[in-house]
């Protein structure tokens, strides 16, 4: 509300307004899938047949139904996304300058992790700083329950390390040697601690962040104190710094373990279509996939582990939000890019 309030006079941007409508359209979605809906049009949505089955079998009225299948779940699902949503419209309302802050305070968060991450490797699975009962124990997981989950905190830090060097070296009362200093240590204290996460998919993402991190030289020029630097000075000095850390990143992910879920995602993927193909194009309900996921198993493709997430993001939340949540998705790929 006080971000909101702090909008009045405007939005900073037309990307930054773009991207606020994606996410009060993704909020939407989920708070419309909580919407009750008559009898007669919620019968005819794919995949609901089982339930009209079972409460005609029981012998119970079928009366108004949201579109989820999981309500208690759905409404989790809604508060988990305020957060986000908060954090965005307070990046939104603050100077640029101010946003600087930000990024140091999440790059300093991530350096801490790190040394949080090596600390847990180093003790092993039986280390005490690990802070949930499930996490990933022998692997370094941070403050997280999953190496990966922690590989994407590592990965997504790597812009900000560009866009703060970038932004710095443009500056004329700015020394550009302590700059290269500050970004060297900063994405090294990064690959270290995707290294000690050894996930495999958070590396490859780190080599595209890192490349693609490299166009940020090509940004509209920061006047702050004189000329700006040429942006071909910039674009090659960080230009020889990321490949240098690409080699670095190719060689961790030689080395680094193969994650255990690989050897049976094929099996999750498919039976994950067949879900997907039952309740498309409406979806089952944010926050269902586990009951949804379950009901498309069958003895072959059952496994002994017990499967809570499709292990592919975009494959779940087209599952529990349909052809509506597939076109967020793409409106979000286009922005993004």
């Amino acid at each position: 509300v006080i971000g909101v309030l702090r909008l009045r006079k405007g939005i900073p941007s037309r990307t930054a307004g773009f991207g606020l409508g994606l996410m009060i359209l993704g909020v939407g979605l989920v708070g419309l899938q909580l919407v009750p809906l008559p009898p007669g049009l919620w019968t005819i949505l794919p995949g609901r047949q089982f339930v009209v089955e079972s409460l005609a079998a029981s012998g119970s009225p079928l009366g108004w139904m949201p579109l989820s299948l999981t309500p208690p779940e759905t409404r989790a699902v809604l508060l988990a996304l305020l957060p986000s949503l908060a954090m965005f419209i307070a990046a939104m309302s603050l100077r640029p300058e101010d946003r600087k802050f930000l990024a140091i305070g999440l790059l300093i968060a991530v350096v801490a992790s790190v040394l949080l991450g090596l600390a847990q490797k180093f003790q092993g699975p039986a280390s005490p700083l690990y802070w949930h009962e499930n996490s990933s124990v022998g692997s370094a997981t941070g403050p997280f329950a999953n190496r990966n989950f922690f590989a994407a905190l590592l990965y997504s830090s790597i812009p900000f390390i560009a866009a703060l060097a970038v932004v710095w070296t443009r500056r004329r009362d700015m020394n550009r040697l302590l700059i290269a200093i500050f970004a060297f240590t900063v994405l090294a204290v990064v690959i270290i601690g995707l290294g000690a996460t050894g996930s495999r998919a958070g590396i490859v993402l780190a080599i595209v962040a890192v490349l693609a991190s490299g166009l940020l030289a090509w940004g509209k020029p920061n006047v702050e104190r004189g000329p700006p630097v040429s942006r071909f000075g910039v674009l090659a000095q960080f230009g020889a710094f990321f490949l240098i850390a690409q080699f670095g990143l190719v060689g961790i992910l030689r080395l680094a373990q193969t994650d255990p879920v690989t050897d049976y995602r094929g099996d999750i993927y498919s039976v994950s279509l067949k879900a997907l193909t039952a309740f498309f194009p409406m979806g089952s309900g944010f926050g269902s996939f586990v009951p949804v996921y379950a009901m498309h198993e069958t003895p072959i493709t059952i496994l002994n582990s017990y499967v809570n997430h499709a292990h592919n993001d975009w494959l779940e939340l087209i599952i529990e939000g349909g052809l509506p949540m597939a076109l967020i998705l793409a409106a979000f790929l286009i922005w993004f890019v």
